[in-house]
């Protein structure tokens, strides 16, 4: 006898159930909706989720909190009551003081759908697993990559990746092209951070690596009062050290496939400084392509200019 399949074990399916947190239509995952980790299409589980009851009509208080301030304003004016205050306000005041009108106010809307008791239950239970997970893997990998063992930090993340709820199972993990990323990140320097000093940059490296896995979660991993003695704050520091080697692989990538010139495209706003804006449009050979970031941009954004082939391969 085929097991029934359990969906609750499934990280796919309980992160596509968490996307109810709020409310909202179950039409908002139809069958185009991409998450190959399901197994199946995105409405044949969130009808799972209805018929376990992971999912109910979502309630009158949970309907009037998907209303805008100016459609609470409106309810609240309409039945005479103040219309003052914070959204959260607007809320209470018109479920306390006019439940009628608020349920005016909603009827218009879609059927809504939200977590049900048991459904918070399994999310509040998943995303706590899911954190304590992410906590592990980062403190791990630290330790790896403080020790220079990178292909140890690369096996770490692939074990971490694997339970992914959006990655494609059919998609191979990449361990050669992770282990290129951190031998770059291991000796590189970009000039606009010439005034780094070396155990400053070892941090910022650290933090960048743990950002190219782990994302933003990564970069928070820079200690509390760091300072890396640039002109930049901590975080657009290290977003300039994945900036670089992103800069490097391309610039490799251009070389490899023997591309003639490129040009470069800096941003037309009030955050580019003078020497990124010289920089705009102008033309480089494959084989003088410049550094990026630009080593004497002065934004305190960070540079932003990009490098773009010029001539048909």
């Amino acid at each position: 006898m085929t097991q029934a399949f359990d969906w609750t074990r499934s990280t796919a399916h309980v992160e596509l159930l968490s996307k109810f947190r709020t409310p909202r239509p179950t039409g908002d995952f139809g069958p185009d909706y991409q998450m190959p980790a399901l197994g199946e299409s995105a409405p044949q589980a969130v009808a799972r989720f209805v018929q376990t009851a992971h999912l109910a009509p979502a309630t009158l208080p949970e309907r009037t909190a998907t209303l805008t301030v100016r459609q609470l304003k409106a309810g609240l004016k309409h039945a005479g009551c103040r219309v003052t205050g914070k959204k959260a306000d607007l809320v209470e005041r018109l479920l306390a003081e006019a439940p009628v009108q608020a349920e005016k106010a909603t009827a218009a809307l879609p059927t809504l759908h939200a977590l049900s008791e048991s459904g918070r239950a399994l999310v509040q239970q998943y995303r706590s697993w899911q954190q304590q997970r992410l906590d592990a893997a980062i403190a791990e990998v630290s330790i790896l990559l403080r020790s220079n063992d990178l292909r140890g930090a690369v096996a770490r993340h692939r074990t971490f990746a694997a339970l992914d709820p959006w990655r494609d199972p059919a998609d191979a993990y990449a361990d050669d092209e992770q282990l290129v990323v951190l031998q770059l990140l291991a000796a590189a320097q970009p000039a606009i951070l010439h005034t780094v000093a070396r155990e400053s940059m070892g941090t910022l490296r650290l933090a960048a690596a743990l950002t190219h896995f782990f994302g933003r979660a990564g970069r928070e991993s820079v200690p509390a009062g760091f300072a890396a003695g640039s002109h930049l704050d901590d975080e657009t520091a290290v977003r300039m050290m994945s900036f670089h080697i992103n800069h490097l692989r391309r610039r490799e990538t251009y070389l490899s496939i023997r591309v003639e010139q490129v040009s470069v495209s800096s941003c037309d706003d009030e955050r580019t400084c003078e020497a990124c804006k010289a920089l705009d449009g102008r033309s480089f050979s494959g084989k003088a392509i410049p550094e990026m970031p630009h080593p004497h941009c002065t934004s305190p954004s960070g540079c932003r200019c990009t490098i773009m082939m010029a001539d048909p391969i």
